[in-house]
């Protein structure tokens, strides 16, 4: 099967029921804080059970809300959370990374069952490539049904209005392909351009283009920005650096000139 973001996002099925729940809740400086956790993608020895941090500003009616997903593999972006929380959005931060090397017991994380254990950051397959793996048998695609329930659980609530989404590099990348989502009214791609594949190829110079593998280009279609960007149509702000040891601000504009919605966009 020829590997594309639209035939990788149709095997998405986000209809397990979320059984959701709510513990740790305080109320402070106008903004109810909670933990949330529910149930995400099933599997057949049982569902990822999704853990997130969520705050809201206290108030009647539906207030907007920033789904926000920080870089994989480190812990819960506490001040970047505050800082969404001081705007007046609702925030809902999920654990993606489950298991991570730093963990202790008391640490709650996302918990996915025994088949799909590559989800947890330790045990990661197909970040950097897809050799011998189907685009559906990575980490890539175990993280994106995280973001994907996030997102189902955001809709769920009856005091949640329009929501965008907000990411930090690997988080980014996972934003780009949320924003596929007719729910997503936004979104910000925070130093997440794409490109990765291309990484020891500057744009600009005298590098040697060299041939890619079919796996490498598989991995191109169903992973990285600047294939989803044709498919998304609502408003995108990139944020990018222009020092930066992972990305190539370079290739920013290649991917920014992809979007597929033609108004409404910045690249910064």
């Amino acid at each position: 099967m020829i590997v594309s973001a639209i035939s990788l996002w149709k095997k998405f099925n986000t209809t397990t029921p979320l059984a959701a729940s709510e513990w740790e809740i305080e109320e402070r400086g106008g903004v109810r804080y909670s933990s949330v956790a529910f149930s995400g993608h099933k599997s057949t020895d049982g569902s990822v059970r999704i853990y997130a941090r969520f705050a809201k500003p206290i108030g009647a009616g539906k207030k907007p809300a920033i789904l926000l997903l920080p870089d994989a593999g480190k812990p819960l972006d506490k001040e970047l959370f505050g800082y969404f929380v001081d705007k007046g959005y609702a925030v809902l931060m999920p654990d993606y990374s489950g298991k991570m090397p730093t963990d202790t017991d008391s640490d709650f994380r996302t918990v996915y069952p025994p088949s799909l254990d590559y989800g947890n950051y330790v045990n990661a397959r197909g970040l950097t490539d897809m050799e011998n793996l189907s685009a559906d048998q990575t980490t890539w695609f175990e993280w994106q049904y995280v973001s994907l329930f996030s997102l189902e659980y955001l809709k769920s609530r009856e005091d949640i209005g329009n929501i965008g989404v907000v990411g930090i590099r690997k988080g980014g990348e996972l934003a780009w392909q949320t924003m596929l989502s007719p729910d997503v009214k936004c979104g910000v791609p925070v130093n997440a351009v794409g490109w990765r594949s291309f990484s020891s190829l500057a744009k600009f110079g005298n590098s040697v283009a060299h041939n890619l593998s079919d796996d490498r280009h598989r991995y191109i279609a169903a992973v990285e920005a600047q294939s989803y960007a044709p498919y998304v149509k609502c408003p995108v702000l990139m944020l990018c650096a222009l020092r930066d040891d992972v990305i190539d601000c370079d290739r920013a504009y290649d991917t920014y000139s992809r979007i597929g919605n033609t108004e409404g966009n910045a690249l910064v």
